[in-house]
């Protein structure tokens, strides 16, 4: 789809703009923040919803840790990743390892993925649509990505006091 936009000198918002210009109905939105300095601690994240300094629209939260057996029968990590929120409601999130997803999927070695962690924002239907409208009002996909993180998740200290740091400044 990027060279196809390339190609036609058009960018997302050009193309988002058209479709729903066109009476286009937006089904599926996935916005992902990429953490390319490894940043975001996903086994971290786990742990704060495990002891309550998570306050969240959600009510619910999955946890995954992967391994996979080896040539020697020793489980290999594959990553972890955390799932804010039903898989079935119209927005959840999702945080995981991409680099131990590329060390599956590609063989690629977890120290040289360009890529560490991934935080994805998954929208269906009314709220992938008011989605690409903040994103075609602003033109600016982290203020939509990051406004809508901390609408619906808040890291608070043990105490229950709201966090320093956001996902935004971290």
């Amino acid at each position: 789809m990027e060279s196809y936009l390339l190609a036609q000198e058009r960018s997302w918002y050009d193309f988002m703009l058209d479709c729903l210009t066109a009476g286009g109905v937006m089904k599926r939105l996935d916005l992902a923040v990429n953490d390319r300095a490894g940043i975001l601690d996903i086994p971290a994240l786990k742990a704060k919803y495990k002891a309550g300094e998570c306050v969240s629209f959600f009510r619910k939260q999955k946890g995954y840790e992967g391994t996979e057996k080896c040539g020697n029968d020793t489980p290999q990590n594959t990553g972890e990743t955390l799932y804010l929120g039903s898989t079935s409601s119209e927005l959840y999130m999702c945080a995981y390892q991409k680099n131990y997803e590329q060390y599956v999927k590609n063989g690629t070695e977890v120290e040289d993925t360009e890529i560490k962690n991934r935080f994805e924002i998954r929208m269906k239907n009314e709220r992938a649509y008011y989605a690409v409208v903040d994103l075609l009002n602003y033109c600016d996909a982290e203020r939509t990505a990051f406004s809508i993180i901390n609408h619906y998740v808040c890291f608070v200290d043990r105490r229950g006091r709201k966090a320093e740091k956001t996902m935004e400044n971290q």
